[in-house]
């Protein structure tokens, strides 16, 4: 039996989801010169899902840099092993600025928005792949004003052996739309999370959920939430979960096998309004259509991090 071994998973060949080419995609490929080539620039955020049905299908997505010599910022990595991880093709999210593929072109953040991050994933059991992130314009570093258009977006692909990279993109959808305020001031969203229902039990299998801080730009971060009844084609208008609560931020999702949804997140003290640190969670249980008023299950101390399952003892609803 061979030993394990690490595997870069980026500073490989880059290919457009399409199996074609671009000056983005070549950069990105390239580790000729620091100041021009991509290819040895730095990823970070990573997220990774593995195929429930065929563990040795494996999607990551992080914060690529390799776009920096193209347009300036960085831009959503999409990374795939069809071997557990022993070797990795990388790609871009389409839509991306110089994506010169006409389902790339087709997306609603070209040329809206200039970089993608914070990358979330999940799969669904029909061979669905959902791949999130907000999609924004970071402020130009010389002091000049540009639009902001913090939008959330989910993105599905779907698995096909016959593809470039062994999943189909499909689409991208805007969940959240920000507003186009300038230098990060206005409704900027941000911190997501997505969990797709895929209990075989659940009356809700197949739902996509979606959460993440709205930043209203003058303080009250609320968490919003939105869901998907078919397999990320649309999505429901962003409901409020936090409610009256403010300083909500950081949410993370978890789905029950009976499909009660749970959203939890990190609350941050507010002594004008009574506020403390705390961990505050709320719970659907009709397919994530309508919520419990929040509960705090913990208060905190102002620098513990919200852990990211549900792995605590929640009060029963």
């Amino acid at each position: 039996m061979s030993a394990f071994a690490d595997v870069r998973v980026t500073d490989q060949t880059y290919i457009r989801q399409d199996g074609g080419n671009d000056h983005v995609i070549a950069t990105c490929s390239s580790d000729l010169l620091a100041s021009t080539a991509g290819g040895n620039r730095q990823q970070n955020e990573p997220s990774v899902a593995v195929k429930p049905d065929e563990p040795t299908f494996i999607v990551v997505g992080a914060n690529d840099d390799c776009t920096v010599p193209s347009f300036g910022d960085g831009w959503e990595g999409v990374y795939v092993s069809a071997n557990g991880g022993a070797s990795f093709t990388d790609s871009l999210l389409p839509g991306y600025p110089g994506d010169t593929s006409s389902a790339g072109q087709a997306s609603p953040i070209f040329p809206v928005d200039t970089a993608v991050s914070d990358p979330i994933l999940d799969w669904d059991t029909l061979g669905d792949l959902f791949v999130g992130g907000i999609a924004f314009n970071r402020t130009v570093r010389t002091g000049a004003i540009t639009q902001t258009n913090g939008n959330m977006v989910v993105a599905t692909y779907m698995r096909d052996t016959s593809s470039a990279l062994g999943i189909a993109y499909l689409r991208t959808v805007v969940v959240g739309p920000g507003t186009p305020s300038a230098n990060f001031f206005g409704r900027f969203n941000d911190k997501p999370s997505l969990k797709v229902d895929a209990w075989g039990g659940s009356p809700n299998k197949g739902n996509v959920y979606v959460a993440w801080t709205l930043f209203p730009g003058a303080g009250q971060d609320k968490v919003l939430f939105s869901r998907s009844t078919d397999h990320g084609q649309t999505f429901s208008k962003p409901i409020i979960l936090s409610m009256s609560i403010a300083n909500a931020q950081g949410s993370g999702i978890a789905v029950a096998p009976d499909g009660a949804v749970y959203v939890i997140w990190r609350q941050f003290a507010f002594v004008a309004h009574g506020i403390d640190n705390a961990i505050v969670f709320v719970k659907s249980t009709d397919g994530g259509k309508t919520f419990t008023n929040p509960r705090v299950i913990r208060l905190i101390h102002g620098y513990d991090r919200l852990p990211l399952s549900l792995r605590v003892h929640l009060p029963s609803l």
